[in-house]
């Protein structure tokens, strides 16, 4: 995996260049909007740089979108603690019973959530999931799933950020976590 520049891209585009060219297929995201702005999102996200390019030269204020699954080598867990939700909590109750989740690419929310970036398991079907299979207020964004990226701004104006503890790569989830 291509590490994360060490100075943070200026614009929408130059951050859409830059998560794809780690292989991270892309998508536009209409402002003051969670969900793509084109139809069939999922067999169009890209990383083809002309293709990025001609999307955010039409609409430099859109945000990005991380197609999730196989061809973008990640799943993401979706930690949710929005409106009195519990996802935080939920979390660590899987920690107490399973230890610890090894560091990875880490995205703090517009909401004050947390998505957890992992890379792909070979081997393994990761279906995007919203059942809360895992416990309370977590998500699974995965084949069939996205998410918004930083500098993406959140419908109600709070930008997704980076967290700037987080490594550059993405972790393999353990077992039990998959």
């Amino acid at each position: 995996m291509t590490a994360v520049p060490a100075n943070p891209p200026t614009t929408n585009l130059d951050a859409a260049l830059a998560y794809a060219r780690r292989g991270w297929r892309v998508i536009p995201i209409p402002p003051g909007k969670k969900h793509p702005g084109i139809s069939a999102w999922q067999r169009e996200g890209t990383t083809d740089e002309a293709k990025i390019r001609h999307w955010w030269s039409q609409a430099p204020t859109h945000g990005i979108g991380i197609v999730c699954g196989p061809e973008s080598g990640l799943w993401v867990l979706d930690i949710d603690n929005a409106n009195g939700k519990q996802g935080d909590e939920s979390l660590l109750e899987l920690l107490d019973a399973y230890g610890p989740l090894p560091q990875t690419f880490k995205v703090i929310t517009g909401i004050g959530g947390h998505h957890l970036y992992f890379a792909w398991p070979d081997g393994y079907e990761v279906r995007n999931d919203q059942s809360g299979r895992l416990g309370a207020d977590l998500d699974i964004r995965g084949e069939g799933g996205q998410v918004l990226a930083p500098p993406t701004i959140h419908p109600n104006g709070r930008p997704y950020e980076r967290e700037v503890s987080s490594p550059d790569a993405l972790a393999e989830a353990p077992g039990w976590l998959l």
